[in-house]
């Protein structure tokens, strides 16, 4: 079950927003509810584990798989044991003028039919534009002038993002 999808086009080449995107050690600088990204097992690639602490009400440690990965190309993790409070996550990377299209894509993990926990804030677009910004800020670019937030959709929400801003 998808929960959201938003597309930013970002002024730097695919290749760097990917490598910058994927190490897992860069996690807390642009995504801030991961407070510490731990140590990545193997190289990343399908397969490829890394533990994070994120603040879901309380810090709480996620094994993380990584079950997709194309280089500057396609990169998705989720938690694939115990009790999912996590959504997976995918980042699509595509190549736009000589920029660098970003669409994240939040899934939740179903057993069958039937999803695993859904404890996840409201207000998505705001937390992802707040992550685009810190993003920028590591990839030294002026948010408002080389990031740009192009698409936005949220499961039960069609309004176009032009009338959230």
């Amino acid at each position: 079950m998808e929960i959201f999808k938003i597309t930013a086009k970002i002024n730097k080449p695919v290749e760097e927003v990917f490598q910058y995107v994927t190490a897992p050690r860069n996690f807390p600088k642009w995504k801030k509810d991961v407070w510490i990204s731990g140590k990545q097992f193997g190289q990343m690639a399908p397969g490829c584990r890394m533990v994070q602490t994120v603040y879901l009400l309380t810090p709480r440690k996620f094994m993380m798989h990584v079950t997709g990965y194309e280089k500057n190309r396609y990169f998705k993790f989720e938690a694939l044991k115990g009790y999912v409070l996590l959504p997976g996550w995918s980042f699509l990377f595509e190549l736009y003028e000589g920029e660098t299209l970003l669409t994240v894509t939040s899934e939740m993990n179903t057993c069958g039919d039937e999803v695993k926990g859904l404890l996840y804030p409201s207000g998505l677009y705001w937390h992802w534009k707040t992550f685009f910004k810190l993003l920028s800020k590591e990839l030294s670019l002026d948010y408002k002038k080389d990031v740009e937030i192009i698409a936005f959709m949220e499961l039960g929400f069609t309004d176009p993002i032009n009338s959230i801003d």
